[in-house]
């Protein structure tokens, strides 16, 4: 998972992607805390100018393409009304990562998925924290935010 992530974050060649891992093993060889998992926000926290500088804002539009491309689904299944299963996670995967990786209010995120209330947004994203604890949905959730890295 770790890897993953510093890896769809520092894209730009391989001496630079070395160079953050050598970073963060010496961060984490340096803390004085014992047993330092090697968490998202550890690397975070470790590589923090070499990943805020390269992190790229994400329309939208764009994570709805990327969600109904990986899901084979159209982009109007997730403002529709549909209730069929893989619609309704791939909806709630879709809301969840925009949520994540952009700035707009839960109302906005709403507006953008068939004009869904705040609450239900809310849900969603609750409902997929509680999910990505499966092996399967953290995968998922890995492979689509690496998609939209590399746009």
């Amino acid at each position: 998972m770790s890897f993953c992530y510093i890896a769809g974050n520092i894209n730009s060649n391989v001496r630079d992607l070395e160079g953050a891992l050598l970073k963060l093993k010496a961060f984490i060889d340096f803390s004085k805390l014992p047993n330092l998992i090697v968490t998202k926000e550890v690397i975070d926290t470790a590589l923090e100018d070499l990943i805020k500088s390269q992190t790229v804002a994400v329309d939208i539009n764009d994570i709805q393409k990327v969600i109904a491309k990986y899901y084979a689904i159209t982009v109007s299944d997730l403002s529709s009304k549909s209730r069929k299963k893989h619609i309704v996670l791939a909806r709630q995967t879709a809301i969840f990562i925009a949520h994540e990786l952009t700035d707009l209010s839960l109302t906005n995120i709403g507006k953008h998925f068939g004009n869904r209330d705040h609450s239900t947004v809310f849900y969603a994203i609750k409902k997929i924290k509680l999910k990505i604890e499966e092996a399967e949905t953290k995968s998922n959730h890995e492979v689509i935010k690496l998609k939209l890295a590399n746009l």
